[in-house]
């Protein structure tokens, strides 16, 4: 049966009554495995986020150490929103729930699309896809690491929905037009690098409203309030906090054009398998498909390309950019937004296109081989993905929980501290942080050269360091480290190594501190090997 302009498939929309509950009621199961496996697993930049809520609940201000105004975070409103719930919850946990919480909630969201568009088969495909890499081991493991990867993620999926249906809107009411830009700012304090997402998307309305009117002012009207809640976010930060980009991106720049960001987000994609890689693979196929089916209908081509243009391009203007700073790129978190935005935008274009011609197949040959060929391919990496990420996520449980029952703050509370994952060492302790990377101690200190901060933390007298092998090499030659005391060992597990961290202290210090972390006490010099 065929409706005017509309192509069914043959089989989904019988098995569908029973197909969709069941794959629900899967999803659930298979979540709620992932979460309890991973409940105690965050990153180390999850507890710095959740330090930094900690003291704007307590000083009303964003700071790291109570006293000097900071820019160390990569989200303020998430920090923010930590910090509201802070009053309610003191749990160590709570940025993994909120994680957890977001990840349900993008889920959800890319479901909803999938039921939404059942009369286009080939965007339901797509967005098939795009859940079988969210839903991937991979994918829980960054997407509800207490981050807020997650909240980004559903954002954008957000805005790719409602940059699509203002393309089509032909009115704007002076309550959608303050609703928009109230998403828009929000989406910028969300993290300030979506306001590229948010100008891509106003262009792409505004070539929609250019070829349905021809009328540049009223056209320029309706693309504006997204950018207007964008652009009026970036004043309110540039204001507040003294510079629009965080401390850390100035820390993690090398400030020179570097081919390095390139490197490394290959790097990130490829060791996170079917998050990255699936995603990435989803997203080409979804840009293919989709000039494929703009070449066949045989409407204009030029605003249509621009529009796939505009949807498409954020991931290679992201990497362009970190090259120009040499930005140091360290997960996929960093690049998968872009990637997750352009599928669903194109999902979106697809499902409301007209059908080329009549008696054109919903799904043809090439369609369908390609799908074949990505869940075939998820099949086989699954088990690695699987594989690895249980290992990672493990190990971060494991030294969670470690870290918890060291009661370190009994000892180190308001002492300084040398570090470069602060994260850990700061919440478990409470010290004063002197963060060898840069990240959390002001923009003085994240200007600095590395040789520089080391230089200014060993005349801090340091009553700890929480270095590994590398870095204590690195620090030594400042500080005379043979001499202190091993007193425990911690592991950062990722993919590829453990990341092992020592805890070591003056050796004035090294009984008390080793007896009581039950640890026998050994220098440096005895337990880590010299530099070759």
């Amino acid at each position: 049966m065929r409706e005017a302009g509309c192509y069914h498939r043959p089989y989904m929309d019988k098995r569908a009554p029973l197909f969709l509950p069941l794959a629900i009621s899967l999803i659930v199961v298979w979540i709620s495995y992932w979460f309890f496996e991973s409940r105690y697993a965050l990153l180390d930049d999850t507890l710095i986020h959740l330090h930094y809520a900690d003291m704007l609940y307590r000083y009303h201000f964003i700071t790291f150490d109570g006293v000097q105004r900071g820019f160390g975070t990569s989200s303020l409103l998430y920090v923010s929103l930590l910090a509201f719930l802070r009053s309610f919850f003191s749990s160590a946990l709570l940025a993994k729930a909120v994680s957890d919480v977001a990840y349900i909630g993008l889920i959800a969201a890319v479901l909803f699309e999938f039921i939404r568009l059942k009369r286009s088969p080939l965007s339901q495909l797509l967005l098939a896809e795009l859940a079988v890499c969210l839903l991937s081991p991979m994918g829980i493991r960054w997407l509800s690491d207490g981050m807020e990867t997650s909240l980004t993620n559903l954002a954008v999926v957000l805005l790719a929905v409602i940059s699509h249906k203002e393309q089509q809107e032909t009115r704007l009411s002076g309550i959608r037009f303050i609703l928009l830009v109230l998403f828009g700012a929000t989406l910028v304090f969300l993290r300030v690098e979506l306001a590229l997402i948010l100008a891509l998307c106003c262009v792409s309305i505004l070539v929609a409203h250019l070829v349905a009117a021809r009328n540049f002012v009223k056209a320029a009207i309706n693309a504006s309030p997204l950018a207007i809640g964008g652009v009026l976010a970036m004043i309110a930060i540039r204001l507040v906090m003294g510079s629009l980009l965080p401390d850390t991106a100035l820390a993690k720049s090398a400030r020179h054009f570097s081919f390095d960001p390139l490197r490394l987000t290959l790097q990130v994609m490829s060791s996170s398998l079917l998050l990255g890689l699936g995603t990435l693979a989803c997203w080409i196929q979804s840009v293919f498909l989709s000039l494929r089916k703009i070449l066949r209908t045989g409407r204009p081509l030029q605003p249509q390309l621009a529009g796939l243009l505009c949807e498409n391009c954020a991931i290679f203007v992201v990497v362009g950019l970190s090259c120009l700073r040499g930005q140091v790129i360290q997960g996929v978190r960093y690049v998968i937004w872009p990637l997750v935005f352009g599928i669903i935008a194109n999902a979106l274009r697809m499902g409301t296109a007209p059908e080329p011609k009549r008696g054109t197949a919903a799904i043809d040959l090439t369609e369908k081989r390609l799908a074949q060929a990505f869940f075939l391919a998820c099949l086989c990496i699954l088990p690695i993905d699987w594989k690895l990420a249980s290992h990672a996520m493990q190990g971060r449980s494991q030294t969670f929980l470690e870290l918890r029952a060291a009661n370190l703050g009994r000892m180190f509370a308001e002492k300084t501290i040398v570090a470069s994952d602060v994260g850990y060492i700061t919440y478990f302790t409470n010290g004063r942080m002197c963060d060898l990377a840069g990240l959390v101690n002001g923009r003085a200190m994240a200007a600095m050269t590395s040789d520089q901060r080391v230089a200014y933390c060993a005349s801090r007298s340091p009553a700890m360091a929480f270095l590994t092998l590398g870095q204590i090499r690195r620090v030594d030659s400042a500080m005379g480290l043979n001499n202190w005391a091993v007193c425990g060992i911690f592991d950062f597990t990722n993919v590829r190594t453990d990341d092992r961290h020592y805890l070591i202290v003056p050796p004035q210090n090294a009984d008390e501190v080793c007896h009581t972390l039950g640890f026998r006490p050994k220098t440096v010099a005895e337990l880590v090997p010299p530099s070759p």
